[in-house]
């Protein structure tokens, strides 16, 4: 059975037509499914585990006291092999096609808007409390890191296969800047701890 065999078998089986897709990105297909929910249909880049952790961590965010909606997943399937999701749909925009129509004075006011809600984020409390420093740890394992440098810092290293060449190319000595911020990197961290999304973009915020 082909990739597109088990997407129209679940969209079948869900009651979901192709005219219900609301967008896609690179781990998923999003559909309309009911009234205030959407239907996920993930591709290889996501498993059954990720989206487990996931939905662990929506559940346990206290946001009550934030003044706009974030991510909650009701259901998880494996669908033949392919993971599927039931969440919550967030209504609005996508940033990034909303901001080529702004005037100036209408861009300032959503960057002011878009800060805001960053450092909103930075309040919000978990109940469980989260055990770690990152929700994937796709780079160093939890028991061996001692603060948020030491994760960066990993991150860092762990990038440079990917990105040094580029990088050496387009920034003026590169190698010296790369080992100074190793170095800033290799101190203990001072500052104060509170949740972070890694993906803070205008594609990823309504």
């Amino acid at each position: 059975m082909t990739n597109i065999d088990v997407k129209s078998g679940i969209l079948k089986k869900y009651n979901i037509h192709e005219a219900d897709l609301l967008g896609s990105g690179m781990e998923a297909e999003v559909y309309i499914y009911g009234k205030d929910k959407v239907l996920k249909i993930y591709n290889r880049l996501s498993n059954f585990k990720k989206q487990e952790i996931l939905k662990q961590f929506y559940s346990s965010i206290q946001s009550t006291h934030v003044s706009y909606q974030l991510p909650y997943i009701y259901n998880i399937m494996d669908e033949d092999g392919v993971v599927v999701t039931v969440e919550k749909r967030i209504y609005g925009e996508n940033m990034n096609n909303l901001l080529p129509k702004l005037s100036d004075e209408q861009l300032n006011a959503v960057m002011k808007t878009y800060l805001f809600a960053h450092l909103e984020l930075q309040s919000v409390k978990l109940d469980p409390p989260f055990k770690g420093l990152k929700l994937f740890d796709d780079y160093i394992p939890v028991t061996q890191q001692s603060d948020w440098n030491d994760v960066l810092q990993e991150y860092v290293i762990s990038k440079q296969q990917e990105i040094g060449g580029y990088f050496s190319k387009d920034v003026i000595n590169y190698q010296d800047k790369l080992q100074i911020l190793l170095k800033i990197l290799s101190c203990e961290y001072q500052g104060v701890y509170s949740l972070i999304h890694g993906d803070f973009f205008q594609a990823m915020y309504l």
